[in-house]
């Protein structure tokens, strides 16, 4: 009898142990899941506060520390339309210091610290921008501020659009376009959105060069480049032979 009795006692010691921890972890996923619904509202100051009122009670919530990043990159994207470069600069530097594996966010930094006059320090950021994402190649050529031209700026290539494109080019037709996988920082985020990437196809209807022109974040851009370089077009056509030419694409990532 004495027995059932300890037994029923630490059963009970264990519930009361274990419910305020369930509790706990519970209020944080319902303020992660409201901190997510004001960061997609456009509401940033109200999501960096709920993200980093998270990391106080939970420092080592993953999926809390990427889309506080996130937020503050997009702050950053604020501060620097309303030319406040060192709010800006302040901003990138903290999304880098709780997400350092993004490469875009890196490019954003260098840029930024390349029009505060800081070449150095610009120098290094892009060149871990260019090591985080290898596949991109403006980031290989300096960010878009190194000696070699973008490909955007390029006018060796024919560019499909605008008033510099060629009478008679006729554009690329992809053949063989597979679909980007969701990178796993994304999908746990659910990040969802849009991105454009900047290509070089050649006479063959392979892609040449690839660069990202308006990202997207959390590994998809990288998803997005490494798979785009697979695919296969029906090169351009200009006065009926085939030809290089650049053209600006865009990717959706949506999750079902």
């Amino acid at each position: 009898m004495k027995r059932k009795v300890s037994i029923a006692l630490l059963l009970i010691s264990a519930i009361v142990v274990t419910c305020p921890v369930t509790l706990l972890a519970d209020r944080i996923e319902k303020q992660y899941r409201h901190a997510s619904e004001l960061l997609w509202a456009g509401q940033l100051k109200d999501a960096q506060g709920e993200f980093e009122a998270i990391l106080r009670k939970e420092p080592h919530y993953r999926s809390a520390r990427v889309l506080l990043g996130l937020t503050l990159v997009k702050l950053s994207e604020q501060s620097e339309e309303k030319a406040d470069l060192a709010g800006a600069v302040s901003q990138l530097r903290e999304a880098l210091r709780l997400d350092p594996e993004e490469a875009y966010w890196h490019s954003a930094l260098a840029k930024l610290l390349h029009t505060e006059g800081n070449p150095g320090e610009a120098a290094e950021e892009c060149a871990q921008a260019a090591r985080l994402s290898p596949d991109d190649s403006d980031l290989a050529r300096g960010c878009g501020f190194g000696a070699s031209p973008e490909i955007a700026e390029d006018d060796t290539i024919p560019k499909l659009g605008g008033p510099g494109r060629p009478e008679g080019l006729a554009p690329p037709f992809p053949e063989h376009r597979p679909e980007p996988p969701y990178s796993e920082k994304a999908r746990a985020a659910r990040l969802q959105g849009r991105l454009a990437l900047l290509l070089v196809v050649g006479a063959n209807g392979a892609v040449e060069q690839a660069a990202i022109k308006r990202p997207l974040g959390l590994g998809l851009d990288e998803s997005a480049l490494h798979t785009v370089r697979t695919w296969t077009f029906k090169p351009a056509m200009l006065n009926d032979a085939p030809t290089r030419a650049r053209l600006i694409i865009e990717m959706a990532f949506r999750l079902y």
